[in-house]
């Protein structure tokens, strides 16, 4: 699983428009590696731009829709599920990271495989959302929130290099 501001795009506040997307330098060789790999995906973000009615859910959309069209087009890979927390940090739904209330039903199908599964972040929130949900917790780019990261992620990555070279130590 992958968050969306601060991993795989630049994280840029309250983005609306397609225009303003740009991709984490990288991603697009990283995720080729993955899908070679044999790595499954699925996008996991908080939106909270919609609660906050700066942007409605048809825009965010908008936005995911064209992040994993260029993904595709780039790497040939597919996301097998978009989940997103409309919710500002105050409402106290049950989806919003770092609860798990947003994977639950893949989960319960068996489409994620606990504790084979991999959760990549920016955020603290992103990190306790995959210990949470008995994920492998990696903090990308994140490296100034370990000493306030509790749990600590399982691993630390500084770039999509790095992470690349992590998928592929933990499939040899």
């Amino acid at each position: 699983m992958l968050d969306r501001d601060g991993t795989l795009i630049r994280h840029i506040p309250y983005l609306i428009k397609k225009e303003d997307v740009v991709f984490t330098q990288g991603l697009f060789e990283t995720i080729s590696v993955a899908k070679e790999i044999g790595y499954r995906f699925g996008l996991v973000t908080n939106q909270s731009v919609i609660g906050r009615q700066i942007a409605s859910r048809e825009q965010v959309n908008s936005v995911n829709e064209f992040i994993l069209d260029t993904i595709r087009e780039e790497t040939g890979a597919t996301f097998d599920f978009v989940k997103m927390c409309p919710h500002i940090p105050t409402d106290g739904c049950r989806c919003r990271k770092p609860k798990i209330g947003m994977i639950q039903d893949e989960i319960r199908s068996g489409d994620i495989t606990l504790g084979e599964s991999i959760m990549v972040g920016d955020q603290v929130s992103d990190v306790v959302f995959a210990c949470n949900a008995g994920i492998i917790p990696i903090l990308f780019d994140g490296s100034h929130y370990v000493e306030s990261c509790s749990p600590k992620p399982r691993y630390t990555v500084g770039s999509m290099m790095e992470l690349t070279a992590l998928l592929k130590d933990l499939n040899s």
